[in-house]
Protein backbone atom coordinates (compact mmCIF):
# COMPACT_ATOMS: atom_id res chain seq x y z
CA UNK A 1 0.00 0.00 0.00
CA UNK A 2 1.34 3.61 -0.53
CA UNK A 3 0.42 6.33 0.73
CA UNK A 4 -0.79 9.22 -0.65
CA UNK A 5 0.95 12.54 -0.32
CA UNK A 6 -0.52 15.15 1.31
CA UNK A 7 -1.56 18.60 -0.98
CA UNK A 8 1.01 20.98 -0.79
CA UNK A 9 0.50 25.01 -0.43
CA UNK A 10 0.03 26.35 -3.84
CA UNK A 11 -1.20 29.74 -4.80
CA UNK A 12 -4.58 29.62 -6.33
CA UNK A 13 -4.60 30.84 -10.25
CA UNK A 14 -6.20 34.30 -10.75
CA UNK A 15 -10.37 33.47 -10.99
CA UNK A 16 -11.37 33.51 -14.78
CA UNK A 17 -13.96 36.34 -15.87
CA UNK A 18 -17.32 35.36 -15.78
CA UNK A 19 -19.03 34.28 -18.86
CA UNK A 20 -21.77 36.40 -19.87
CA UNK A 21 -21.64 40.03 -18.39
CA UNK A 22 -23.66 42.76 -20.13
CA UNK A 23 -21.65 44.96 -22.26
CA UNK A 24 -21.45 48.80 -22.16
CA UNK A 25 -21.80 50.60 -25.23
CA UNK A 26 -21.57 54.04 -26.48
CA UNK A 27 -24.43 56.23 -24.72
CA UNK A 28 -26.31 59.05 -25.00
CA UNK A 29 -25.13 63.10 -23.61
CA UNK A 30 -25.49 63.45 -19.73
CA UNK A 31 -28.91 65.06 -18.73
CA UNK A 32 -26.78 68.18 -18.44
CA UNK A 33 -26.13 68.59 -22.11
CA UNK A 34 -23.63 70.31 -23.80
CA UNK A 35 -20.62 69.34 -25.37
CA UNK A 36 -17.53 67.85 -23.50
CA UNK A 37 -16.75 69.32 -20.22
CA UNK A 38 -13.70 72.11 -20.79
CA UNK A 39 -10.02 70.98 -19.72
CA UNK A 40 -9.64 72.35 -15.96
CA UNK A 41 -7.70 69.36 -14.28
CA UNK A 42 -8.96 66.80 -12.12
CA UNK A 43 -12.02 66.99 -10.88
CA UNK A 44 -13.99 65.75 -7.68
CA UNK A 45 -17.48 64.32 -7.57
CA UNK A 46 -19.45 62.48 -5.44
CA UNK A 47 -22.28 60.34 -5.70
CA UNK A 48 -25.55 61.96 -6.18
CA UNK A 49 -27.41 59.12 -6.59
CA UNK A 50 -27.96 55.36 -7.31
CA UNK A 51 -30.46 55.30 -10.25
CA UNK A 52 -30.08 51.56 -10.58
CA UNK A 53 -28.55 48.29 -9.33
CA UNK A 54 -29.53 45.24 -10.41
CA UNK A 55 -27.87 41.52 -10.00
CA UNK A 56 -26.65 40.05 -13.09
CA UNK A 57 -25.79 37.29 -11.04
CA UNK A 58 -25.83 36.61 -7.11
CA UNK A 59 -28.82 38.11 -4.73
CA UNK A 60 -30.69 41.98 -4.84
CA UNK A 61 -29.22 41.98 -1.61
CA UNK A 62 -25.68 41.54 -2.71
CA UNK A 63 -26.54 44.03 -5.60
CA UNK A 64 -27.90 46.20 -2.92
CA UNK A 65 -24.91 46.30 -0.81
CA UNK A 66 -22.56 47.34 -3.77
CA UNK A 67 -24.86 50.46 -4.53
CA UNK A 68 -24.92 51.05 -0.45
CA UNK A 69 -21.22 51.77 -0.53
CA UNK A 70 -20.82 53.63 -3.86
CA UNK A 71 -23.42 55.65 -2.49
CA UNK A 72 -20.97 56.98 -0.15
CA UNK A 73 -18.05 56.84 -2.87
CA UNK A 74 -15.92 60.45 -3.69
CA UNK A 75 -14.57 60.31 -7.55
CA UNK A 76 -12.12 62.13 -8.85
CA UNK A 77 -11.89 62.61 -12.36
CA UNK A 78 -8.29 62.90 -13.75
CA UNK A 79 -7.26 64.91 -16.20
CA UNK A 80 -6.91 61.80 -18.77
CA UNK A 81 -10.85 61.23 -17.97
CA UNK A 82 -10.08 58.17 -15.71
CA UNK A 83 -12.33 58.25 -12.54
CA UNK A 84 -11.02 57.25 -9.27
CA UNK A 85 -13.30 55.86 -6.61
CA UNK A 86 -12.29 56.72 -2.66
CA UNK A 87 -13.21 54.33 -1.31
CA UNK A 88 -11.53 51.84 -3.80
CA UNK A 89 -14.86 50.05 -4.50
CA UNK A 90 -13.71 50.28 -8.29
CA UNK A 91 -10.32 48.96 -9.77
CA UNK A 92 -7.89 51.49 -11.46
CA UNK A 93 -9.94 51.71 -14.76
CA UNK A 94 -8.46 52.62 -18.14
CA UNK A 95 -9.93 53.86 -20.89
CA UNK A 96 -10.86 51.53 -24.31
CA UNK A 97 -12.76 54.59 -26.14
CA UNK A 98 -14.10 57.43 -26.44
CA UNK A 99 -16.88 58.90 -28.63
CA UNK A 100 -17.55 62.69 -28.23
CA UNK A 101 -18.59 62.47 -24.18
CA UNK A 102 -18.62 58.81 -23.72
CA UNK A 103 -15.85 56.99 -22.54
CA UNK A 104 -15.54 53.47 -21.98
CA UNK A 105 -13.37 51.87 -19.73
CA UNK A 106 -12.46 48.75 -18.47
CA UNK A 107 -10.33 47.25 -15.05
CA UNK A 108 -9.09 44.34 -13.35
CA UNK A 109 -7.88 43.68 -9.44
CA UNK A 110 -6.55 40.95 -7.66
CA UNK A 111 -6.43 40.14 -4.22
CA UNK A 112 -4.52 37.07 -2.78
CA UNK A 113 -4.44 35.58 0.78
CA UNK A 114 -2.67 32.19 1.47
CA UNK A 115 -6.13 30.66 0.82
CA UNK A 116 -8.41 32.59 -1.18
CA UNK A 117 -7.79 35.12 -4.49
CA UNK A 118 -10.21 37.23 -5.78
CA UNK A 119 -10.50 39.11 -8.66
CA UNK A 120 -13.06 42.02 -9.17
CA UNK A 121 -13.54 43.12 -13.00
CA UNK A 122 -15.52 46.35 -13.80
CA UNK A 123 -16.50 48.02 -17.25
CA UNK A 124 -17.73 51.31 -17.46
CA UNK A 125 -19.55 53.73 -19.48
CA UNK A 126 -19.01 57.71 -18.22
CA UNK A 127 -20.99 60.44 -20.00
CA UNK A 128 -19.71 63.99 -19.05
CA UNK A 129 -20.63 67.19 -20.30
CA UNK A 130 -20.29 70.82 -19.31
CA UNK A 131 -22.92 70.43 -16.41
CA UNK A 132 -22.35 69.83 -13.17
CA UNK A 133 -23.21 65.90 -13.16
CA UNK A 134 -21.80 62.75 -15.15
CA UNK A 135 -23.46 59.48 -15.53
CA UNK A 136 -21.64 56.39 -14.52
CA UNK A 137 -22.60 53.32 -15.52
CA UNK A 138 -20.86 50.16 -14.20
CA UNK A 139 -20.82 46.57 -14.47
CA UNK A 140 -18.96 44.70 -11.46
CA UNK A 141 -18.25 41.27 -11.12
CA UNK A 142 -16.02 39.38 -8.38
CA UNK A 143 -15.13 36.18 -8.23
CA UNK A 144 -13.35 34.42 -5.03
CA UNK A 145 -11.68 31.16 -4.70
CA UNK A 146 -11.00 29.87 -1.69
CA UNK A 147 -8.59 26.60 -1.28
CA UNK A 148 -7.78 24.52 2.01
CA UNK A 149 -6.07 21.43 2.80
CA UNK A 150 -7.83 20.03 6.33
CA UNK A 151 -6.44 16.21 7.22
CA UNK A 152 -4.70 15.90 4.07
CA UNK A 153 -8.11 16.59 1.86
CA UNK A 154 -8.55 19.33 -0.38
CA UNK A 155 -11.70 21.62 -0.55
CA UNK A 156 -11.61 23.95 -3.00
CA UNK A 157 -14.80 26.67 -3.35
CA UNK A 158 -15.53 29.45 -6.40
CA UNK A 159 -18.43 31.58 -5.97
CA UNK A 160 -19.12 35.04 -8.77
CA UNK A 161 -21.74 37.67 -7.73
CA UNK A 162 -22.09 40.59 -11.04
CA UNK A 163 -24.10 43.63 -10.66
CA UNK A 164 -25.39 46.12 -13.30
CA UNK A 165 -25.42 49.93 -11.34
CA UNK A 166 -25.46 53.25 -12.88
CA UNK A 167 -24.91 56.23 -10.48
CA UNK A 168 -25.34 59.96 -11.29
CA UNK A 169 -22.68 62.04 -9.85
CA UNK A 170 -22.20 65.45 -9.30
CA UNK A 171 -19.09 68.29 -8.94
CA UNK A 172 -18.36 68.53 -5.37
Amino acid sequence: MTATACPGRAALPDPSRPPGLPALTPGTPSPSGGGPAPSRGPRTFRTLAVVSADPVSGTRSQAQEVADRLRAARWTLRDDGTPVSDPAEVPVLRTTSVDGTTRLLTGERTRRTDVSATTTWVEARLVTGAGPTVRLDLVRAVTGATRAVVDCREFTSTSTTAQRLSLTLEDG
